[in-house]
């Protein structure tokens, strides 16, 4: 099940987030954001749009947001994209289209809590 959101500090001061699993695997993160107000605005905008559909291909869906799966690096990922085309979230890594599908899944049924 996902649904725990653990914010991170880089070493250069700025801060990301990632959506874990129960078991407190990463399924997927943010970019990074210049301030905490940032970063919690990100986290916003990833909670409304966490129900997205998933689009097909390369279709761009700018107006509403969409989750894009596809293959790269001999590997299966995933973005959430925000109705203007901005990156909520990435997932990345898996080595299967149907595992990588699953997650998206999952993600789309997510209730999130902040952990932190």
């Amino acid at each position: 099940m996902i649904g725990k959101i653990v914010v991170e500090r880089t070493r250069e001061g700025e801060f990301w987030f990632s959506v874990n699993d129960e078991d407190g695997k990463i399924v997927a993160k943010s970019g990074n954001f210049a301030t905490l107000a940032a970063c919690r605005s990100g986290i916003a905008a990833l909670r409304e749009n966490i129900g997205a559909d998933v689009c097909s291909g390369t279709e761009v869906t700018l107006g509403s947001a969409a989750y894009h799966v596809f293959a790269e690096g001999g590997k299966y990922v995933f973005l959430l994209k925000g109705s203007y085309g901005e990156v909520l979230a990435r997932g990345e890594g898996y080595d299967s289209l149907q595992e990588c599908e699953a997650v998206v899944g999952e993600m789309r049924n997510a209730r999130i809590e902040i952990d932190g």
